[in-house]
């Protein structure tokens, strides 16, 4: 149950700054957000890779971190409606 908590805090978060950075307007609050979101990813990375044993370059967390607001929401509301199939 842990992680589907996980997988729905992280969809969430990411609609909402997906929605945020469209509809609001003070850029100054939305590069905070995104700092504060930067900082909490890169936290888990860095636990992950080091319980893991699996570095992971800073180009590829920055590359991830800039593309997964747009791709976590795509992909989730995608597999709710049947595009997408993680279980045969």
């Amino acid at each position: 149950i842990c992680f589907l908590l996980f997988l729905i805090s992280t969809f969430i978060c990411n609609v909402l700054l997906l929605a945020f950075a469209f509809l609001y307007l003070d850029v100054s609050l939305l590069f905070f957000l995104f700092l504060l979101k930067a900082f909490f990813d890169g936290f888990v990375i860095f636990i992950g890779s080091k319980r893991f044993f699996s570095p992971v370059s800073l180009l590829d967390f920055t590359f991830w971190f800039m593309v997964q607001p747009l791709y976590v929401p795509v992909v989730g509301v995608l597999g709710l409606v049947g595009v997408f199939s993680w279980k045969k």
